[in-house]
């Protein structure tokens, strides 16, 4: 019996998906990592106010699921992942050949 096509998909889902689409715009890119460093507000809050999460649904999977039901030996999960954001933005705003902010 074949399998499915989407047996064992994995894919960027909205939250990275939509990442990769705004890390097309420096500025939008500048206005996250601002946030990401300074905001009180956490994770799902930051990208929700940034048009990454949409819905109620997804803010409540990535504060729910993400940042707290899985990996129950990292908690707290939050911290890491914004600064692993935080790392790839900054790494994202730089050419990769001579170090220099992309405009």
């Amino acid at each position: 019996m074949p399998r499915s096509l989407n047996a064992g998909n994995v894919s960027k889902g909205h939250l990275l998906g939509r990442l990769d689409t705004v890390s097309r715009d420096p500025a939008k890119l500048n206005q996250i990592l601002d946030d990401l460093r300074n905001a009180p507000d956490d994770l799902a809050g930051i990208y929700h106010k940034h048009g990454i999460l949409r819905t109620a649904e997804e803010i409540s999977h990535i504060r729910h699921h993400w940042c707290a039901a899985w990996f129950p030996q990292s908690q707290p999960l939050e911290p890491l992942l914004r600064q692993g954001f935080i790392t790839a933005i900054e790494t994202a705003l730089r050419d990769p050949d001579t170090g220099t902010v992309r405009e």
